[in-house]
């Protein structure tokens, strides 16, 4: 069991041996009749993260597609910290991102929320919250996507976040505001407007 959030290669696995010194523990909860575990069938805590693609620690999602490129999204727990009426400030097509670099930006009227990027590669398409993607990534003949979640991991990743969130907020006017049990609002920003909004979003977003 690790305890601690610190990591000396910004949690990318791809070339880091420690990893191999981490035993996975199964989650024991819904499991089909082969003795696997189906993300599907696993609560997030009423959170929607779908289990089509991989995560990163910063709230970013990644799906492969048939072609090889890869779509980046912004994951539902994000959202909800974003809120609703952030705006997106995108990078132009051709842009080479590269792992924990920059991805892009969100500005929700008070502070500027750099969000990472989860891959390495060069920028193909632009999309929006409307089209439910805001990259896509050619990632060239290197496509390592090891440091990012799936399956399991996802769900004890997405309970630790929780606790982290109920942490950051507990710093500020409200208290610890989450109720066992509880799922998040849409709109955490927004609901808990007396928050000091830029460093919870620097601390749930990897910035600090």
């Amino acid at each position: 069991e690790v305890r601690e959030r610190v990591c000396r290669n910004g949690f990318d696995c791809r070339t880091c041996n420690e990893r191999l010194n981490l035993a996975k523990v199964p989650y024991s909860g819904d499991a089909d009749n082969r003795g696997t575990h189906n993300l599907d069938k696993v609560t997030t805590f009423g959170l929607d993260m779908p289990a089509d693609r991989v995560y990163h620690r910063g709230h970013t999602w990644v799906k492969k597609e048939r072609d090889g490129t890869l779509t980046v999204g912004l994951d539902d727990f994000g959202r909800r910290l974003i809120g609703i009426s952030a705006e997106a400030e995108l990078p132009e097509v051709g842009t080479h991102l590269s792992v924990n670099g920059v991805g892009w930006y969100f500005w929700n009227g008070r502070s500027k929320v750099r969000i990472l990027s989860p891959v390495d590669g060069d920028i193909t398409e632009i999309g929006s919250s409307s089209t439910d993607f805001y990259l896509k990534v050619n990632p060239g003949n290197d496509c390592d996507l090891r440091h990012l979640l799936k399956g399991e991991e996802v769900r004890s990743w997405t309970m630790r976040e929780i606790e982290r969130l109920e942490m950051a907020l507990s710093t500020g006017k409200t208290g610890v505001s989450l109720a066992d049990g509880g799922e998040l609002v849409k709109d955490i920003a927004a609901s808990c407007p007396d928050v000091d909004w830029e460093n919870v979003a620097a601390e749930m977003f990897l910035e600090a």
